[in-house]
């Protein structure tokens, strides 16, 4: 079980083309909307950004509703790097970002000032695979600003160990 754990925990901490996540924000559910791609973490420019864009970032990060969207980076700062996706038109009903129009990856008229962010419904959570990933993604989260990848497995590794043993009665 623990090695299981450890090697979920690994799986789900590490990027992917396509991975997201907010920057800048109070929490792991608010901030600057930023995708990986080639090994390298951008930001997403706002021409085009709508409800439906956010909608998929915050069902693709496991939270199920949008609070709210910005087409600025005021509050969340400027990115830097590449902007890798601009002209991004979403119907709402993707799994992930890179299944939305958008304009070829990299290719922009954008500028940091333009990046995109939202706010997801921090409340709301959408269970099984989504939970634990949204779980691994906060204590992600942590690492930047707190805790190590090591300390942050073994937190995620304890709190399984200490809820499986505890509904089953010891």
């Amino acid at each position: 079980m623990l090695l299981l754990c450890a090697a979920v925990c690994l799986f789900f901490s590490t990027a992917y083309d396509g991975s997201l996540r907010l920057v800048g924000g109070s929490g792991p559910h608010e901030g600057r909307v930023e995708i990986f791609y080639n090994e390298q973490w951008g930001t997403v420019c706002s021409d085009g950004w709508d409800i439906r864009d956010a909608t998929v970032v915050c069902q693709q990060l496991g939270y199920l509703q949008v609070a709210a969207v910005f087409v600025a980076s005021v509050p969340f700062g400027v990115g830097n790097g590449p902007i890798w996706l601009d002209e991004v038109a979403c119907s709402g009903t993707e799994a992930s970002l890179t299944q939305c129009n958008s304009s070829a990856i990299g290719e922009t008229d954008c500028s940091h000032y333009e990046d995109v962010g939202v706010s997801c419904l921090a409340e709301g959570r959408l269970n099984g695979w989504w939970t634990l990933q949204t779980r691994i993604r906060t204590c992600t989260y942590n690492i930047e600003t707190v805790m190590s990848i090591h300390s942050c497995c073994l937190y995620l590794i304890a709190c399984f160990v200490l809820n499986g043993t505890s509904s089953r009665g010891r």
